[in-house]
């Protein structure tokens, strides 16, 4: 406790009045109550610009959709390489740009060649590839576990992607979820 507010000897309490003064209680009272409304009103306009900006980023108006998950594929094994994902249905035409959830699960193998596994992505043959998830699995009682969320573009014609999953694969499981698309 600081010097400023220690009571006085004989263990007498120290009011608002005795540190400072009856004479300047209401201009520190009207300037509390002041200040509490000047917060008042920031906390309230950061409330509505939060509730107008998650309007804006979840209404399609603003491009974005979000959508009930929709699985891709799952397992716990490579794939053998590129496996073409169809989106007739799931998106529509006018979309440009999927959003895809990736999760996997990695413990096994301990040793040998194959330690990481990955998860890669493309528009089609061809195409630039993107690694969405990578795990490693390299001595005894690891455990490598991620779900991350990404944006990426598609094939407009027809509409879908190309996925990998390559050796070893997750032995615990991966999944590969779209979640929304940006039109």
């Amino acid at each position: 406790m600081s010097k400023a507010f220690m009571p006085p000897a004989g263990g007498r309490k120290v009011s608002i009045y005795d540190m400072v003064g009856r004479g300047s209680q209401r201009g520190i009272l009207s300037d509390l109550v002041a200040r509490n409304r000047r917060l008042s009103e920031q906390s309230r306009r950061i409330e509505n610009n939060t509730v107008v900006n998650n309007y804006t980023n979840n209404s399609s108006a603003s491009g974005f959709t979000f959508i009930s998950p929709t699985t891709v594929a799952t397992g716990t094994s490579d794939t053998g390489g590129w496996v073409t994902f169809s989106l007739t249905g799931i998106v529509p035409s006018s979309a440009s740009l999927v959003i895809l959830e990736t999760a996997y699960e990695i413990s096994d193998p301990d040793s040998g060649a194959d330690l990481v596994a990955s998860i890669k992505y493309r528009v089609a043959s061809g195409q630039p590839e993107y690694e969405v998830a990578r795990g490693r699995s390299s001595g005894n009682a690891d455990n490598n576990a991620d779900v991350s969320q990404g944006i990426y573009p598609i094939n407009r014609s027809p509409i879908g992607f190309d996925y990998s999953v390559e050796a070893p694969g997750f032995n615990l499981g991966w999944s590969i979820n779209i979640i929304g698309y940006i039109s």
